[in-house]
């Protein structure tokens, strides 16, 4: 028989206790599988205080003093830090906002992603410095500071940082990452646009073991293509169903 298991929540870390456990017969065979997941897709590729800033070193010549005996003139450098609102952006809407941001201060910049070797060329007409949390990643930049003029990404822009969605579930056994144990129900790619609804409803359910015959406790997890990191959510409320099957 089949059992359907249903849990919502704001994060992307679920946990629910059972109270009775529910108890499994010794003599059938148990498993537990991905019914539907639903949300809202919310997943940022800029995230404030991790990659959301660039800085720019904006160099002035000031004329000297009328009673200067030098004929020389003295430059002054002024600091931009630009910090871009949290979302999701393609990188010719990230080069857009950027533009218009930093015209206002007299600085020409310019992002465009080159169609045959997917790198990204960025022209500036002041240095450009990448701090710790800066978008070099997004942009495929290695370097911390870029002189004036044209520079082209070293690698390909990361435009989404989230490539695979994992749920993993404390119950599920019978699924490996690169060689290794692990408890990932179901993997899936996040197909639906930021800020469009997203259902994920497998059409042909996978079936892992349990792990327990007494389940007093199911945790859930979303979390990266490398497994390591919980995705955000963003506060959006996501859907999970559950299908428990004995055989």
């Amino acid at each position: 028989m089949d059992c359907l298991l249903e849990f919502t929540s704001r994060s992307s870390e679920i946990s629910q206790d059972f109270f009775p456990p529910i108890k499994l017969s010794p003599e059938l065979s148990h498993m537990v599988g991905l019914y539907s997941l639903s949300t809202y897709n919310a997943l940022t590729n800029v995230t404030k205080d991790v990659n959301d800033s660039i800085i720019f070193h904006k160099l002035s010549s000031n004329n000297p003093k009328p009673d200067d005996k030098e004929k020389t003139k003295s430059k002054d450098e002024t600091s931009i830090t630009l910090e871009i609102p949290p979302g999701g952006y393609e990188i010719s809407a990230l080069g857009k906002y950027i533009e218009e941001k930093v015209k206002n201060n007299g600085i020409r910049f310019h992002l465009t992603v080159n169609p045959v070797t997917m790198k990204v060329e960025m022209r500036c007409d002041h240095t450009v410095e990448f701090p710790l949390n800066s978008i070099r990643s997004i942009l495929g930049f290695e370097k911390e500071v870029y002189q004036p003029g044209l520079h082209i990404s070293e690698g390909i822009p990361l435009i989404t940082g989230i490539n695979i969605i994992n749920v993993d579930c404390n119950i599920a056994t019978g699924s490996y990452r690169n060689g290794k144990k692990s408890q990932t129900l179901y993997s899936f790619y996040p197909a639906a646009p930021i800020g469009y609804k997203l259902i994920e409803k497998p059409r042909n359910i996978l079936f892992l073991p349990l792990t327990t015959l007494e389940i007093s406790n199911i945790s859930l997890r979303l979390t990266d293509q490398h497994g390591k990191k919980l995705i955000s959510l963003n506060g959006e409320e996501v859907t999970i169903h559950l299908v428990l099957r004995s055989m």
